[in-house]
């Protein structure tokens, strides 16, 4: 996950034109997908730091005989555990909003009289105005993206670009642990 964090936040940056200078900090401004990234991380970093504080009394107790070590691996065991759906749950919300972005993008790329019209995850396409047609271009443009292959038919079902989100991400996480 953090390899596909780093990627995405690389590629905004070389969006960005070398020539500029920044000379006052308050003058940069950072997309919220880029502020949740860079959240993420700090959280990451925050939880490590947390685990290391919460091992530490744990092994002073192994030191004092006052713990087994069975006893205290399986209680640093389940503070990993809980820090990993954390993490996991942290990553999700990234990897969603990502998708989110994605979506889009092409539909803006795809429908460009569009492109001054905000759209959010509560948004139909087909309500957008959005054709069959160019709806399933846009799916295609994003599977090839995400290097994914979803029968369009799991597609049927989905009513905004929420739940369009919704199903990459999920689908993507069963991509990866696979």
């Amino acid at each position: 996950m953090t390899t596909y964090v780093a990627d995405n936040l690389s590629r905004q940056s070389n969006d960005i034109e070398d020539t500029q200078t920044i000379s006052d900090p308050s003058e940069v401004k950072i997309s919220s997908q880029n502020q949740q990234s860079l959240e993420t991380v700090q959280s990451s970093i925050n939880s490590q730091e947390t685990i290391r504080q919460k091992v530490h009394p744990i092994l002073e107790k192994v030191a004092n005989h006052e713990l087994t070590i069975q006893q205290a691996k399986q209680i640093i065991q389940e503070i990993n555990q809980q820090s990993q759906a954390r993490n996991h749950s942290a990553e999700s919300s990234i990897k969603n909003n990502s998708i989110v972005e994605l979506i889009k993008k092409y539909t803006y790329d795809i429908v460009p009289e569009l492109t001054n019209v905000p759209l959010r995850p509560s948004d139909s396409l087909q309500q957008l105005g959005i054709d069959s047609m160019n709806r399933a271009e846009i799916i295609m443009m994003i599977m090839e993206e995400l290097n994914l292959n979803i029968p369009l038919i799991e597609l049927a079902g989905v009513k905004n670009i929420g739940e369009i989100a919704d199903l990459f991400t999920a689908k993507l996480e069963v991509h990866h642990y696979n």
